[in-house]
C-alpha cells in the first residue's frame, strides 16, 4: 500500500514571525527613502534646467535638494525606521545631488568657457564630494569618548559645499554680474568648495544641539524670518546665508580647538551645549 506523502509545513513558531513581521511593516518606514529619492529626482531636474538655460529654476532644484536631504534622516530618526539601506541610499544619492548635478550645472552656466580646464574643475568637485561621503560612512559608526564631538562635521557637509560652489550662480540672480560673466572666478569658487569638503576642518552641525528652553521661541522667529526672507529675495538670502556660514567655519575651528584644549585638561567632560 502506498502512502501518501505529507506536504512539507512551515513550523508554527516561523510562521507567526512572519505573521508578526508582515503586521509591523508600515508604508511611513518608506517615507524617509522617498523623500531620498526626491532629493535626487529635483537635483537632476535642475540639470534639465541648466540645458534649457533656465539657471535660477537649475540652483532652486538644488537647494529644495538640500531641504529635502535635511528632512529624510530627521524622518527616519522620529519614525524610528533607520537602516543600514536607507544610510547607504542617502550617500549615493548625495554624491548625483550635490556632486554630479551642481558640478554639470556649474560647467553648462559658466565653466564651459575655460574648455578643458573647466571640465577638470568640475570633475575634481564630484571626487572631493564622493570621498567626503566616504569619509562620513566610515567615521560616522565610530563612536567618540567626547559628546561635543557630535555638534561638529569633519569638513563641509556635501549640501552646504553645493550651495558654495552656486554661490557666483546665486550672486549673479542678486545683479551682480560681473561675478557670474567671469569663469575664472567661478573656478576658484569651486575648487575651493571642494577642498573644504576634503578638509580636516570642524564645522557646525545642528543635529544634535540641545537648546534651552528660554531660546526656542527667539529661534522659532528667526527660523520664519529667514523663510519669509528666502520666499521674498530668495536669492539675496541664499548670498546671506553662505557668506555667513563662510564666516561661521573660522569661529568653529576656535570652539572646536577650545573644547579639545578642555578635554584634554578635565578627566570627565560634561555634555556641551550650543
Amino acid at each position: 500500500m502506498r502512502f501518501k506523502r505529507r506536504p512539507r509545513l512551515r513550523s508554527s513558531l516561523l510562521q507567526h514571525k512572519e505573521r508578526r513581521r508582515l503586521r509591523k511593516f508600515s508604508v511611513g518606514r518608506l517615507v524617509p527613502n522617498t523623500i531620498t529619492m526626491a532629493s535626487l529626482c529635483v537635483s537632476l531636474s535642475g540639470v534639465r534646467f541648466a540645458l534649457e538655460s533656465h539657471l535660477e529654476q537649475a540652483v532652486a532644484c538644488i537647494l529644495l535638494a538640500a531641504i529635502f536631504d535635511n528632512l529624510d534622516g530627521r524622518l527616519a530618526r522620529l519614525l524610528k525606521c533607520s537602516s543600514y539601506f536607507g544610510a547607504e541610499l542617502d550617500s549615493l544619492a548625495d554624491i548625483i545631488s550635490f556632486g554630479v548635478s551642481p558640478a554639470l550645472i556649474l560647467y553648462l552656466s559658466i565653466l564651459h568657457r575655460l574648455g578643458s580646464f573647466g571640465w577638470s574643475v568640475c570633475l575634481f568637485f564630484c571626487v572631493c564630494c564622493s570621498l567626503r561621503l566616504a569619509r562620513f560612512n566610515t567615521t560616522s559608526a565610530v563612536s567618540s569618548a567626547f559628546p561635543w564631538t557630535t555638534h561638529f562635521f569633519t569638513g563641509v557637509p556635501a549640501p552646504a559645499g553645493a550651495l558654495i560652489a552656486l554661490s557666483p550662480l546665486a550672486f549673479s540672480f542678486c545683479g551682480v554680474e560681473a561675478l557670474v560673466t567671469s569663469p575664472i572666478f567661478a573656478a576658484f569658487v569651486v575648487t575651493v568648495a571642494g577642498f573644504l569638503k576634503i578638509s580636516r576642518l570642524p564645522t557646525f552641525s545642528l543635529k544634535k544641539i540641545s537648546l534651552p528652553q528660554r531660546y526656542v521661541l527667539p529661534v522659532l522667529v528667526l527660523t520664519s524670518f529667514i523663510v519669509i526672507c528666502l520666499v521674498t529675495a530668495i536669492w539675496a538670502t541664499l548670498s546671506a546665508l553662505t557668506i555667513a556660514y563662510i564666516l561661521s567655519i573660522p569661529y568653529s575651528c576656535i570652539l572646536h580647538a577650545r573644547f579639545k584644549r578642555q578635554s584634554e585638561t578635565t578627566p570627565v567632560v560634561k555634555e556641551l551645549m550650543l
